[in-house]
């Protein structure tokens, strides 16, 4: 009963939150906090382990990570080329940040490090295909950003 109470009060203040959030920000960084995960985004940063076979086709992919990104208002609307400089900033904005890495070839891990961090993984998700470590040609860590 208690527990109900304080999440229809978390849930109240919240909706309640959204106004003032609008309004110079009067609400608890709690609250702000709160709703800033609810947000939606501009763009979405992925980073992936691409599992390649011996055909070098892409059969399998583990996600990392699944961040979220946001465009930021850099520019005057009533600048001169404010369109192709806005462009140019999601453009950039869009590109990977991180160059490819090879995580495994050769049979074998590139790093100690590597093995320790992806081999369980890797091995959980190649079960899935019935596939071991032997069946795989390649490991690579790539970044992808791509808009909503």
């Amino acid at each position: 009963m208690f527990y109900s109470f304080i999440i229809n009060l978390i849930i109240a203040s919240s909706i309640l939150c959204n106004s003032f959030i609008l309004h110079k920000n009067k609400c608890s960084n709690f609250f702000r906090d709160y709703n800033n995960l609810r947000m939606g985004c501009d763009y979405y940063i992925d980073k992936d382990l691409h599992i390649y076979d011996y055909n070098n086709i892409i059969f399998s992919y583990i996600n990392l990570e699944h961040e979220r990104g946001y465009w930021y208002d850099l520019f005057d609307e009533d600048e001169d080329g404010y369109e192709e400089r806005l462009r140019q900033y999601k453009d950039e904005r869009l590109e990977p940040q991180m160059a490819p890495i090879i995580i495994y070839s050769n049979k074998s891990f590139n790093k100690l490090s590597l093995e320790y961090k992806y081999k369980k993984m890797i091995e959980d998700d190649l079960k899935s295909f019935n596939k071991t470590l032997n069946d795989v040609s390649k490991i690579i860590k790539i970044e992808n950003r791509y808009e909503r």
